[in-house]
Order: C-alpha cells, then sequence, then structure tokens
C-alpha cells in the first residue's frame, strides 16, 4: 500500500509476476509492479494504515480526524470519528482493538471492533509520532509539539515520566475487563 498528501488517497502497488523467459534470453526476468487507487476517503491527508488480522484495512486521516475501514473486498465505511483534527498513527493490540493516537491535544485512543473509542492518556505533547505495543499489552509512544496551555494528562512532571491515577480505569489497560469502578487498575507508568 501507498499514501499520499494532501488530497490523499490509499493506492494499492500490486507485484505481477514475471515473464517466462525464453530460451534465446539469457536476462533473468524482472518482477513487475503496478499501483491502482484502492480507496479515496476524500481527506486532505491520509497518515497511516494498519490491517487487522482479517486483512481489513484501517486508514488514519487528517482534517478531520476520522479513522475509514475498508474490507479485503473493497467495501469502506467510517469506522471511527475524533473530536481531533488528525489521528497520526494507528496500531492493533492483542485483543483486536484498534490503538490510535493524534495530533491536537496528543490523545491516545483505544477503539473496540465495534468502533467504540475512549482516551486511554494525554500526552504532554500535541501530536502523536509513532505506536508500538509490546507483548504485555504496554503502549510506548513517541510525540512532538508542544502544547497551548493545560497540562500534559492524568498525571505527568518533568522528568517525562507518566503515572495514571491511583485506582483509575482511564489509564492505559495491561489487562483489558479487569477493570471497573469496583476493581479498579493497578497504578501505571510510562518514562
Amino acid at each position: 500500500m501507498s499514501i499520499t498528501a494532501p488530497d490523499g488517497k490509499v493506492y494499492r502497488i500490486e507485484h505481477v509476476a514475471a515473464k517466462a523467459a525464453t530460451k534465446d534470453d539469457k536476462s533473468k526476468p524482472e518482477a513487475e509492479w503496478k499501483s491502482s487507487i484502492y480507496f479515496d476517503p476524500g481527506s486532505k491527508y491520509i497518515w497511516d494504515l494498519a490491517l487487522d488480522a482479517s486483512g481489513t484495512l484501517y486508514v488514519a486521516t487528517g482534517d478531520h480526524g476520522e479513522i475509514f475501514k475498508v474490507t479485503p473486498t473493497g467495501d469502506h465505511s467510517l469506522f471511527f470519528k475524533s473530536d481531533e483534527p488528525h489521528i497520526r498513527v494507528l496500531a492493533f493490540d492483542a485483543q483486536g482493538n484498534l490503538i490510535a493516537g493524534s495530533d491536537g491535544s496528543g490523545l491516545i485512543y483505544r477503539i473496540t471492533p465495534k468502533g467504540e473509542g475512549f482516551v486511554l492518556y494525554s500526552a504532554p505533547k500535541r501530536e502523536i509520532t509513532s505506536l508500538a505495543l509490546d507483548r504485555a499489552g504496554n503502549i510506548y509512544l513517541s510525540a512532538a509539539g508542544e502544547k497551548r496551555g493545560g497540562s500534559g494528562g492524568p498525571s505527568s512532571n518533568s522528568s517525562g515520566r507518566w503515572s495514571s491515577p491511583p485506582n483509575s480505569c482511564a489509564a492505559i489497560h495491561r489487562w483489558p475487563g479487569r477493570c471497573s469502578p469496583d476493581r479498579p487498575a493497578p497504578r501505571r507508568e510510562i518514562w
């Protein structure tokens, strides 16, 4: 897949099998590639792409902070709409939830396979530029740009260390489904 910005489109770049060489042709046959527009969301920017286990493509866009879902058959729909101007990065967790990072307020969202999302974290920077998840369910991120006013999130300090509030479910979850008001999550930290 390939993306473009502004006036973004998603292109599919497909491998075409090489033609068999003839007896007289001593050169090695080269594979060919062809491209075609796979999806045009009508958004100004396309920032990131992620495929789920079924081959469905998720497209992070900017100007309206939307994520589109494109099935392997090409059917597409709006999957998630944020209040942020840009959704910059996407990654899937082990449970199939989509983790998304924004530009505007520097938010990390967890979005269920049904498209229901909520904010896990508000970074001290305004733009989430990359995401990674480990096998234990921890989320790593990089962020850039200064926010205009406000604080860095649930709890932050000048060392760059972040901690969830004690007994809070609003933190980055390591154990999905095990946190509720009567069963609080343990305190978490990001360095």
